[in-house]
């Protein structure tokens, strides 16, 4: 328990250190020759792109803490980090027991398609909550978030709302949740935005729920 606590110190501090430009986000995500990265455009300069980092915070997870910040506030893109958030709101639903750990989850033809890091879900195939965000947070799944989101809420947007009410809950001031994978914005789309220190909150809030920490259970198809 003391290692998994001191891995999420650790992420307080480097939650947006990798955050930016949403399209060098789309680009990185793609496989590449090394050729093909020499000619690539370099990033654009905006106010959510800042070389070292964008904002950071280290914050001791039982206190509360501020150990360390630098621009904690500035708000950056979030990537898949927001799907820390979609883990939240799954294990307090289980605690609600709205859901249990063992209910069934169709994958649809949205969550089949939705593209990006995926474990590549087909569609109408069968999964128990309890296997899913395995693949949510060590694969970085976008086909299980969708997934996931459809099981708990109904629709991806209707999640997305969870997402948002939960954050201002928690005082995550500068943050707005716009999708529950963090893929970069479609066209007319905008992007999901966040702090350092809105993650910490939500980090330290994960902290509190014992199957963020204990869980060794693995997937389970159905």
């Amino acid at each position: 328990m003391k290692l998994m606590l001191r891995t999420w110190w650790w992420l307080g501090l480097a939650v947006l250190m990798l955050a930016g430009d949403p399209a060098v986000y789309a680009a990185t995500s793609k496989t590449s020759t090394p050729a093909a990265s020499a000619s690539a455009k370099p990033p654009r300069k905006d106010s959510m792109t800042r070389d070292p980092y964008l904002g950071a915070i280290a914050v001791d997870a039982a206190s509360g803490k501020i150990l360390f910040e630098d621009r904690a506030d500035a708000r950056g893109y979030p990537a898949s980090v927001l799907k820390l958030m979609d883990l939240l709101i799954i294990l307090e639903r289980i605690e609600q027991r709205q859901f249990s750990f063992q209910d069934q989850v169709t994958v649809s033809a949205r969550a089949a398609k939705t593209g990006g890091s995926q474990v590549w879900l087909a569609e109408k195939e069968g999964f128990t909550i309890d296997g899913l965000p395995y693949a949510l947070l060590v694969q970085s799944a976008n086909d299980a978030a969708v997934a996931l989101a459809e099981r708990v809420a109904g629709t991806p947007e209707a999640f997305v709302e969870l997402m948002n009410q939960r954050a201002k809950e928690l005082g995550m001031t500068g943050t707005v949740f716009r999708s529950v994978h963090g893929l970069p914005p479609g066209a007319g789309q905008q992007p999901d935005v966040t702090t350092a220190r809105d993650l910490a909150r939500l980090c330290r809030e994960l902290l509190k729920h014992k199957d963020t920490r204990t869980r060794q259970r693995g997937p389970q198809g159905a």
